[in-house]
């Protein structure tokens, strides 16, 4: 399953924080149309996505110190002062996403209809990345990125476009013996502790996972601790181990008395192993596009 969003955020060198409500919003709205993901978001409901669009982030420099460094070829020192990286950074917005750096100059804000390409004077803008392309997978390494590159033969927009090519890994494709079913494989909790993140008295989390056989979910509890037998046995499909390796557990804290997701996040079972020894962890959790603590057990 792959998803793509093109988007338009907010614009101006001092809408930082309008950017950053742009993104949840676009984030809760999409969700709220996903209705065969079982609580899951647009982050979490698909093996790869894509986020890509004149996102507007800007450069934090003066106008002239930013010319200078186009000038020079120093683009990581205009990177280092880029709102985005830093936003992925300080986990403000597009938690968990990725992004190659460019190895250009910024893409905005050009003479329209002018080659080689000059920035315009007209409005005095400070010359920013504006026009990016992030992703993110469930699947561990998934995505092999290609060179992130500027087509600035096209001359239409004040804009330069971005381009970047992608191979990406499939999940395998079993094809399982009559005896895997039978045999049968289980995850078990020993405690599952949830930091940062409200948990009313009735808070549970929900387990989804394309590896489990039927649905399951804790008990509520208080103290946003929940012991092993608080947390049921999470019976797998089938006993093979890199089919169970093969998908993600997403943890879902809901809400039954607001009938709400609080926060969710993604486990990655890579290295579990055949031996059932324990692995301990700590899965970031997110609400809306916003960070919401740390789900450990």
């Amino acid at each position: 399953r792959i998803c793509f969003v093109n988007s338009h955020l907010a614009a101006h060198q001092e809408g930082l924080e309008d950017r950053r409500k742009d993104h949840r919003d676009i984030i809760k709205g999409l969700s709220a149309g996903l209705s065969t993901t079982k609580h899951l978001d647009v982050t979490h409901a698909f093996d790869y996505l894509f986020w890509l669009g004149d996102l507007n982030y800007r450069i934090d420099q003066d106008r002239a110190d930013v010319l200078k460094g186009i000038a020079e070829k120093n683009y990581e020192e205009l990177l280092a002062s880029d709102q985005l990286f830093r936003e992925i950074e300080t986990k403000n917005a597009f938690l968990d996403f990725e992004t190659s750096r460019p190895n250009f100059p910024p893409t905005y804000k050009y003479v329209v209809g002018q080659y080689p390409r000059e920035y315009s004077d007209e409005k005095q803008r400070i010359p920013s990345y504006t026009d990016r392309i992030l992703w993110r997978s469930h699947i561990p390494n998934g995505v092999q990125p290609g060179e992130l590159r500027a087509l600035d033969r096209l001359v239409t927009s004040d804009h330069s476009p971005v381009t970047q090519h992608f191979v990406l890994r499939m999940r395998r494709q079993y094809i399982l013996s009559d005896d895997a079913f039978l045999r049968r494989r289980a995850l078990k909790f020993q405690r599952l502790i949830s930091h940062n993140t409200t948990v009313s008295p009735s808070t549970k989390i929900k387990f989804v996972s394309g590896s489990l056989d039927g649905k399951w979910q804790t008990r509520s509890v208080r103290s946003g601790r929940w012991t092993e037998h608080e947390i049921p046995v999470l019976e797998c499909v089938v006993g093979d181990v890199e089919f169970i390796q093969n998908f993600p557990i997403f943890f879902v804290l809901w809400d039954d008395i607001a009938n709400k997701c609080k926060a969710q996040g993604a486990l990655s079972l890579k290295g579990l192993g055949e031996t059932g020894a324990a692995l301990k962890f700590e899965v970031p959790m997110t609400h809306e596009g916003a960070s919401a603590g740390v789900l450990a057990g």
